[in-house]
């Protein structure tokens, strides 16, 4: 029967075509193995490194390395001008305390300013 020939052909070309597949990745597989050889001995790698059981050696903060501020310390404002319990940092509109100040005494706003700033 003519179907039965024509299915035996196309099995016999998916075999082959699986063994040629197989060699393929065994190929591609060897090149692969060989590149990652070389970038583990490049940057020396370790076995619990690359199962992700220990973070690599350069990722780890040293307790003697100075940390840097966080953000939020960055951004912490500092008072820079001052009247007896009134403080401003300097940033944004000027509150009504050194407008009225600066109105009524006829002073210049470097005076309010704080010994840090001077």
């Amino acid at each position: 029967m003519k179907t039965f020939k024509n299915l035996d052909a196309t099995m016999a070309e998916i075999a082959r075509l699986q063994i040629l597949a197989d060699e393929f990745r065994q190929r591609e597989r060897a090149s692969v193995l060989e590149r990652v050889r070389k970038a583990i001995q490049e940057y020396k790698l370790t076995g619990p490194e690359l199962r992700g059981e220990v973070h690599a050696p350069a990722a780890l903060p040293t307790a003697d390395a100075p940390q840097e501020p966080s953000l939020s310390e960055k951004m912490r404002s500092r008072v820079k001008y001052r009247l007896n319990d009134l403080t401003w940092s300097g940033y944004g509109k000027p509150p009504v305390w050194v407008r009225g100040y600066l109105v009524e005494k006829g002073t210049r706003i470097e005076d309010l300013l704080t010994p840090e700033f001077k």
